[in-house]
Formats: C-alpha cells, structure tokens, sequence
C-alpha cells in the first residue's frame, strides 16, 4: 500500500496507523511530483502497491483562494495523473475528498448522491479532483470527511489552543456546523476502506455536530 502525502496531517496519521507495516510506503513530495507523470509512473512502478492512499492535497483554503490555479494543478490534475497511472497498473484508489465540494448552504447532512456545487476555488479544485477520478478508473473509492484535527499539521482546534496560550483574543465565526474528525480515527477508517469491496463514493467523519463557536 502506498500513502501519499505522507508528511502531511492526515499522511502521518495514516503511517502511524500502518504501525511500521512493512507493506505500506510513505510517499512525500519529495519522493515524487504528483503533478508530473513520469515521476508518478516511477513510483508507482518501485513500489508496486496494490492499493493508493491518495491524502496529499493543498488543502490552505484561503491560499486556493490567492492561487486558483496552484489548486487545480495539485488537487484536480495532479489526481488526474494519479488515477490514469493507476487505472493502467490495476491499482485500486483511495481518495480523500472534502466537505467543499459542497456550498453548506442547506441545513440538513448532504448525502453522497447530492450533487456537487462548490463555491470557492478549494472546493472546485476538490470538486474537479473527483470528476477525475470517475472519468478515469473503475476501482476507486473517494472517501469525503471534513474538519480534520490531529497532531503534525495546521487545523482549527490547534489554532484555537495556540492563540488561547498566547493571550490573544479569539474570534471565530459561529454559522458553520460540521463534525470535527480525527485524524487517527480517518486513519483507521481509511485502512479498512482500503481493503474493502467499497467503491464509488462515501462520508467518513467522527459521530456528533457542533459549530465553531
């Protein structure tokens, strides 16, 4: 099995939850260029997993937001790459998705077979990184999920706790709801996804409902 971004918040929680597994390999940017074929096709063809866990992403919403571009290049194309390099190799594919594919304009759940309508350029990059995807492989699972927090990387509960030691006042928007996940749980979550008959798409967060308030 072979974890991309695997230096990332959710990757690192992924090669935690591996234990050391000798049959499952972290993969960096620095092992690889998502964006660039020919480095995919070298990696995948070193290590010859017989599974993807595909969590690496540019995931700073408001840098999407400066840099649409960047988005779609290392979320949408760079999945693109992945799944054709995939599909070719019979590779099965495990792709984390987001909560931005959607506006969060309702106020109910959104199920898996509600269409998609992003409104900013993280979620269209997202939204786009699925339709890749679909269009490009037959076994593959994208797992959506939505306010990650865990260790090793940048998320709201550690912003929060870090401005709190600090001193610094808080202001945080009170309209958003959502479940907090975490990422050792997805981890978990994820590696049994791997293994299973599931395919097409399917939500995966912690139980419960808050907002950020």
């Amino acid at each position: 099995m072979l974890i991309t971004g695997a230096a990332g918040m959710l990757g690192s929680a992924l090669v935690r939850a591996c234990g050391g597994d000798a049959a499952c390999t972290p993969a960096t940017r620095a092992d690889a260029d998502l964006t660039h074929a020919p480095a995919v096709a070298e990696l995948l063809d070193s290590v010859q997993p017989d599974c993807v866990i595909h969590a690496a992403a540019y995931t700073d919403v408001d840098g999407c937001t400066r840099d649409p571009d960047r988005a779609m290049r290392n979320n949408a194309e760079a999945t693109g790459i992945l799944a054709s390099a995939c599909q070719s190799r019979e590779i099965r594919l495990v792709a984390v998705g987001s909560e931005y594919v959607f506006s969060g304009t309702r106020h109910q759940p959104y199920g898996v077979d509600d269409p998609v309508d992003p409104i900013n350029p993280y979620g269209r990059s997202k939204a786009a990184a699925e339709a890749e995807i679909a269009a490009r492989m037959s076994d593959y699972l994208i797992v959506r999920t939505q306010w990650l927090y865990g260790p090793g990387g940048g998320n709201f509960v550690s912003a929060i706790l870090n401005r709190a030691r600090d001193g610094k006042p808080l202001k945080v928007v009170d309209d958003e709801f959502g479940s907090p996940t975490y990422t050792a749980d997805l981890a978990d979550a994820l590696l049994e996804a791997a293994v299973s008959d599931l395919t097409g798409i399917v939500h995966i967060t912690n139980s419960g409902v808050c907002s950020r308030l």
